[in-house]
Parts: C-alpha cells; structure tokens; sequence
C-alpha cells in the first residue's frame, strides 16, 4: 500500500504504482483456470495505458484478505466521495460471477 495507490513490486520486475484514482477492487474464487477458497482472491481493477486489466492477489486468509479490501477501498477517491456505497467491481469479472 502507498498513500497514492497499491504498489505491485513482483520478483523480477521493476516496481509498478497502481494509482488510487484508476482502481478498483473485489474479491472472487477463480482465476483464469484455478480455483481457490471462497474470499481467497482479491482483484484489483486498473488501467494499462488505455486497456483495463485486472490483477488476482491471492489471500488465503479471509481476515488478512478483507484487511487488505478494505486498506484498498479507503484510498480509492469514490469510496470517500461516497460513504455507505460499494466501488464498482471489477468489470469482466463481476459480470462473470452474476451470470
């Protein structure tokens, strides 16, 4: 977490800034082709360049997981513009899981 966005900084690769202001965050039990515990995915929704993408962090501790949601969710500009109301979820995927 960074006061700007979520910082991705896998091995290998040089450090990314996810700003606040282009994320979205949800939780789901899939990805791709795995499937994992319910709550075990957290999904960040962002913008590469002009193409939105979503990244899946893995959170099999369904406490630490809804820790880490919501440390998201306060630094997202429409969660403070909007108290009591749930950022959108990340597009493909939430149509996926209601369909």
């Amino acid at each position: 977490m960074h006061p700007l966005g979520v910082v991705l900084d896998l091995d290998g690769s040089d450090p990314v800034l996810l700003p606040a202001a282009d994320l979205e965050v949800g939780r789901a039990t899939w990805a791709i082709d795995r499937v994992v515990e319910p709550e075990g995915l957290l999904l960040l929704g962002w913008t590469l360049g002009r193409t939105r993408v979503e990244t899946a962090l893995r959170t099999p501790d369904p406490a630490a997981g809804r820790t880490l949601e919501a440390a998201v969710r306060s630094i997202i500009p429409s969660s403070a513009s909007a108290p009591g109301t749930e950022p959108e979820q990340p597009r493909d995927r939430a149509e996926s899981e209601t369909s």
